[in-house]
């Protein structure tokens, strides 16, 4: 388990995590009524909603051998779920809501 390896699982989840953002963006502005607005649910609370491909990337690369892959990978996700949760708590302490989009 090279560094390397660590590195190109971090990237690998950043990537990741930025497609899927650009999607539910996407979703937001593209597709009608509740379904948008699930959308924009999901973005904000990207750090949950990454868990949908963070667990099988995980579990792949953990079963193929590639132990830096998937720790690089669960850096990124820990680090983007730990910004995420600071950004979503900041926006529903100043909005004075448990959750700024209700």
């Amino acid at each position: 388990m090279g560094k390397f390896e660590v590195a190109a699982g971090f990237v690998s989840g950043l990537v990741a995590t930025l497609a899927l953002w650009f999607i539910l963006l996407w979703a937001v502005n593209w597709v009608p009524g509740e379904l948008g607005a699930w959308g924009l649910n999901a973005a904000f609370l990207i750090g949950i909603t990454q868990l949908i491909y963070v667990l099988p990337l995980w579990f792949w690369a953990h079963h193929r051998g590639q132990l830096g892959f998937a720790r690089g990978l669960v850096i990124a996700a820990s680090l983007i779920f730990t910004l995420d949760s600071l950004c979503v708590g900041g926006l529903s302490i100043s909005s004075g809501t448990f959750f700024p989009l209700s």
